[in-house]
């Protein structure tokens, strides 16, 4: 039997159900921090950026923190950093099996980083979608 979905969409609008859990207020600070950036005409690699990720890095006990402009560049960061590290036994050309049920940036990222991969497939799984 097929799982049933629901989906909550966070509009104050007829028709819409709202989740509270997922609701998040912003208040003046965040809009001046906002208005801030936007007025420097430095969206990236700005002085805000720089601050963030020393911030971030200092929050998770590390020496360094990088932002990155999306879900693809942080998973090509990632492994890309993995065949830097010496501690870690990854190299270029290193197998990597991956499920084919997720969006194409993981296999992308793998691939520009020149892993080599793999999908698993399993017809149990194959089934539900």
């Amino acid at each position: 039997m097929r799982k049933q979905w629901k989906i909550y969409l966070i509009i104050g609008e007829k028709g819409y159900e709202k989740n509270p859990r997922c609701e998040f207020k912003i208040g003046e600070e965040e809009k001046r921090a906002v208005n801030e950036v936007l007025d420097s005409r430095r969206i990236s690699e700005g002085a805000k950026v720089g601050e963030f990720e020393k911030t971030f890095a200092k929050y998770i006990r590390t020496k360094y923190a990088v932002a990155v402009s999306s879900g693809t560049a942080a998973l090509m960061a990632g492994m890309a950093a993995m065949v830097h590290n010496e501690d870690i036994n990854v190299k270029h050309g290193t197998k990597v099996i991956t499920t084919p049920v997720t969006y194409v940036a993981t296999s992308n990222a793998l691939v520009t980083t020149r892993f080599d991969t793999e999908e698993d497939v399993c017809p149990r799984i194959l089934r539900h979608f």
